[in-house]
């Protein structure tokens, strides 16, 4: 019995870290969406530590023994908690990427404005001529 409690704990307690995650994912998506790179890269980290501790857990319900029907459903909802995050991640990703290509583009774009100026407003020219001054005006 101890040891099907244990179990249960191990996976309840995995079920509410995955819960941790999605919504540590859904935050993502916000911060992509308001192109917030400090609060993603927060989220991130964040979301490194939740998986490690899922690791963890996952390390040492591997050591414990049997299966309940209790269990099982506790299986099959990380299941499903797994495939909403999975899902919402790919959603991210598409998003993190259209946002580097709007980041590429204006990149693009400054560097040819930049080169535009310095070499069509503020080349030199060297002049092989003289110059013309008119002495009548301002007599």
């Amino acid at each position: 019995m101890g040891d099907k409690m244990k179990r249960d704990e191990f996976l309840n307690l995995k079920l509410n870290l995955l819960d941790q995650i999605y919504e540590n994912t859904l935050q993502q998506t916000n911060a992509i969406d308001n192109k917030d790179e400090q609060a993603l890269e927060k989220l991130l980290q964040l979301r490194q530590e939740l998986m490690d501790q899922v690791d963890r857990i996952d390390i040492a319900f591997g050591q414990t023994g049997g299966v309940s029907e209790e269990e099982q459903h506790i299986k099959k909802m990380i299941k499903d908690k797994l495939q909403l995050i999975y899902a919402q991640n790919q959603q991210n990703l598409l998003k993190a990427e259209q946002y580097k290509k709007e980041l590429s583009n204006e990149i693009y774009h400054m560097n040819q404005g930049k080169k535009a100026l310095a070499e069509g407003y503020f080349k030199p020219y060297s002049q092989a001529y003289g110059y013309y001054v008119d002495k009548k005006i301002g007599k």
